[in-house]
């Protein structure tokens, strides 16, 4: 399903993890559909409730909230990707570093690790369940070629002196796959990292939102267009009915060129796909629990794997790209959701077999699979505070 201006998202999604235990929230609607607001936040991920949070949490004077979902919540991105994980990996510092120099790359470095913390903040101050551990992500390098431009860029980097990668460890040759777990590792970098379940992460927020302040939730709300009104404020339209709103907040990822069209040519949908691997409950070989994250990193641009060991011994990975991406109508500009891309699903059987040590005899096998969505042709955010019409 290609692009263009009817990017919204469509029926029967692909069952994702991530959505296997759903929150009594899920289909939540706010008894009153308001016509005004002095907010409005199109999409129910996790920027969206984070934002609203943001803005409620602790205001004495807070302006009135309005969150759209067009399905339920959590069922976009959040709820699909893998973002399990939350990190500042090496290659995030590494393309800063290479594309927008020192300074820029220090204030984007510690701003996206600062992020691990700052959840963990409020996981426990508001006390959301959502199997959230601090660790560290291993990303790995099996392809020397890949491997030795690693290590050189490191090296680089301690001879200028910066001391913002201080969390950076790196690991040679001697001792990496040891260390990593990893058959045929030739070297690795690892940060401080923290893995949690996204979806319970966003509903418990959520509810607690619900609980404690005005929020007005409506799902099963998509949003048809947006235009600006004379006095500034913004109209949005929704199948029931129009509201008016001073701010709008689009937290919409892939689908946000199907209400903003002036981002049409910059942030493209890009589909992907996700897995959750399990070993049999009677296996005779029961593979080493993980305790680290990972990135697989095979060689090539597009030869990358991603890994979010779960506490009960499941593992999410996504990725598979090579064997897929010579066929871009599977993956460029498409936000289907309902569809896999298939040719990925037998990497995902044996990745585990593949390249974890003491998994060879394990049995693990995929129990889920499903679409993931992911964005953009430059992998950077988009924050602008717009004062004209961007649809």
């Amino acid at each position: 399903m290609g692009g263009g201006s009817d990017i919204f998202p469509v029926a029967n999604s692909t069952h994702s993890y991530w959505r296997s235990e759903l929150h009594d929230i899920d289909s939540h609607r706010s008894e009153e559909f308001p016509s005004e607001c002095d907010v409005l936040i199109v999409g129910a991920g996790i920027s969206g409730v984070s934002t609203a949070y943001h803005i409620l949490d602790d205001n004495p004077s807070p302006p009135s909230v309005v969150l759209l979902e067009a399905r339920e919540i959590c069922s976009g991105a959040t709820g699909r990707n893998g973002c399990g994980h939350l990190m500042m990996g090496w290659q995030f510092l590494n393309g800063m570093l290479k594309n927008y120099g020192a300074d820029a790359a220090k204030e984007l470095t510690l701003f996206k690790a600062n992020q691990v913390f700052a959840m963990k903040e409020v996981v426990e101050k508001e006390k959301l369940d959502c199997d959230f551990v601090l660790t560290r992500v291993c990303e790995t390098y099996l392809a020397q070629s890949e491997a030795d431009e690693m290590t050189a860029s490191y090296e680089e980097l301690l001879k200028e002196g910066l001391d913002y990668i201080h969390d950076v460890q790196y690991l040679g040759p001697k001792y990496v796959e040891r260390l990593s777990g990893i058959k045929g590792a030739k070297a690795a970098t690892t940060v401080t990292a923290a893995q949690l379940w996204p979806y319970k992460f966003v509903t418990s927020l959520l509810a607690h939102l619900l609980e404690t302040t005005s929020i007005n939730v409506q799902t099963h709300t998509r949003v048809t267009s947006v235009s600006q009104c004379p006095d500034g404020s913004s109209l949005i339209r929704t199948p029931r009915g129009s509201i008016c709103a001073k701010k709008v907040v689009f937290a919409t990822n892939g689908y946000t060129p199907g209400i903003a069209h002036s981002y049409t040519d910059t942030i493209i949908p890009v589909k992907g796909t996700c897995s959750h691997i399990k070993t049999p409950a009677d296996t005779q070989y029961p593979p080493p629990h993980l305790v680290q994250t990972f990135g697989l990193s095979f060689g090539g641009k597009e030869i990358r794997d991603y890994l979010i060991p779960r506490p009960d011994g499941g593992v999410i990975c996504g990725g598979a790209k090579d064997t897929y991406v010579t066929d871009k109508e599977l993956w460029w500009n498409n936000f289907d959701d309902s569809t896999l891309i298939e040719p990925a699903r037998k990497h995902f059987e044996t990745v585990m077999q593949d390249n974890f040590r003491g998994w060879d005899k394990s049995g693990a096998f995929v129990d889920y699979l499903w679409y993931v969505l992911e964005t953009c042709k430059s992998s950077s955010c988009f924050i602008p505070a717009s004062t004209t019409n961007p649809c």
